[in-house]
């Protein structure tokens, strides 16, 4: 038996190749052990930078992702599946996460409100603001608020 295999110039290991699913076989796509797809479709960096421009430009807006597949000439379905496996979380989930860190430098400043933050931030009411922020960052804003109390900006007078 053979200790190894080439195939176009290359040597495998018949270890290697015993394990190697068969191409285009939906295997194909390893996953790591939290179950993400490691392989397969992906952004190019000019794309991911344009998404995430586009999504950052309008944070009090929600950006439609089939407005950012065409930005990125791309199908709507390709560009989801390529996004989150580029960065690993849905165009969705991203624009959330920006805006709530949004959310947290404006936080900082006790002269704000939370439910003019929450306008300001892109969601719908102060109701939607917070559920999104205690599902992420594990407390309520005025929890969150409270400690980070040395971080907050002097007033000025």
């Amino acid at each position: 038996m053979k200790d190894s295999i080439t195939q176009y110039g290359v040597e495998y290991p018949v270890s290697s190749c015993a394990q190697k699913p068969e191409y285009g076989s939906r295997k194909a796509d390893t996953e790591d052990a939290a179950g993400h797809a490691t392989q397969g479709p992906r952004l190019n960096p000019w794309q991911v930078q344009m998404a995430k421009d586009l999504m950052a430009a309008s944070l009090h807006d929600r950006v439609s992702v089939r407005g950012l597949a065409v930005a990125c000439h791309l199908s709507v379905g390709h560009f989801a599946r390529a996004f989150k496996r580029t960065t690993g979380k849905t165009p969705y989930t991203w624009q959330i996460e920006s805006r709530l860190a949004h959310a947290k430098q404006l936080l900082l400043d006790p002269a704000q409100r939370v439910s003019r933050i929450a306008v300001e931030c892109g969601f719908s009411h102060r109701a939607a603001f917070y559920r999104a922020f205690v599902r992420h960052v594990g407390v309520s804003p005025r929890e969150w608020r409270a400690s980070n109390a040395a971080k907050i900006l002097p007033k000025t007078v």
